[in-house]
């Protein structure tokens, strides 16, 4: 089932500082920073035990088909093909 979602990232000095990840469809917006939990909806996400590998972990992409042939496609088929979903 397609959805969209609107992403903001901000660097400072080319350093990721804040990130975040407006999914309205699903009702979910994560915001990320430095030095801070990720907050889901208003509330602290942590990670667990269970979430500490890749087979473990569901990944998301705006597309596959950003990734362009050669080591951009390879690393991401590579993280694809080692997660849960």
């Amino acid at each position: 089932k397609p959805t969209w979602g609107t992403l903001i990232g901000c660097l400072y000095q080319g350093v990721p500082i804040v990130g975040i990840i407006d999914h309205c469809i699903l009702k979910e917006r994560w915001v990320g920073s430095v030095g801070n939990p990720t907050i889901l909806n208003g509330q602290s996400v942590s990670t667990t035990k269970s979430a500490t590998s890749l087979s473990n972990a569901t990944i998301y992409t705006t597309t596959p088909d950003m990734f362009r042939t050669g080591e951009e496609v390879t690393k991401f088929n590579t993280i694809r093909d080692a997660s849960l979903r």
